[in-house]
């Protein structure tokens, strides 16, 4: 039997989309680490706020 793209495709997709979650937990994880950096600059923690919420549902996409 030959090469079917249709037999590894979905093993491929799955092991990218787990690097991608992975990826979007590291994001939510460093925010967290972030807040006491944060806590004073209003402006900066809802730029970092918007961003990470920007690249988490890109990457869970």
């Amino acid at each position: 039997m030959g090469f079917s793209e249709s037999r590894t495709a979905p093993a491929f997709a799955n092991s990218t989309q787990l690097d991608w979650e992975e990826l979007a937990r590291f994001y939510e994880w460093h925010l967290e680490h972030r807040v006491d950096e944060l806590a004073h600059q209003e402006s900066l923690r809802w730029l970092v706020e918007c961003w990470t919420d920007s690249m988490t549902y890109s990457l869970r996409r």
